[in-house]
């Protein structure tokens, strides 16, 4: 005769900072596709279009340090609003 043994576990899981930051940016983005990258200094632009060509723009610093670039600008021609969405410590979208 075969004892057959089911158990149930429970394992907390606790999610790390880079989860929300990679969750935000997923939620944020959704239905936008990679268009092109700009590369401005150390500073990475990736444009994405969506079906209405809207645009959105994400800017990335490759560091392995928490470096910090203050007071960062750059120009797009014909820009009629912009919305910043940032990371938020714990939740899943950002804030903007």
């Amino acid at each position: 005769m075969q004892l057959v043994v089911f158990l149930k576990i429970r394992v907390k899981v606790i999610k790390k900072n880079s989860w929300y930051a990679v969750n935000t940016l997923k939620n944020t983005m959704k239905g936008y596709s990679f268009n092109k990258v700009i590369k401005n200094d150390n500073i990475y632009i990736f444009e994405y279009k969506n079906n209405d060509n809207q645009l959105m723009y994400v800017i990335w610093s490759p560091t392995e340090e928490d470096k910090i670039i203050k007071k960062y600008k750059f120009t797009l021609n014909n820009l009629d609003s912009a919305l910043v969405t940032e990371i938020k410590d714990k939740q899943e979208l950002g804030y903007e």
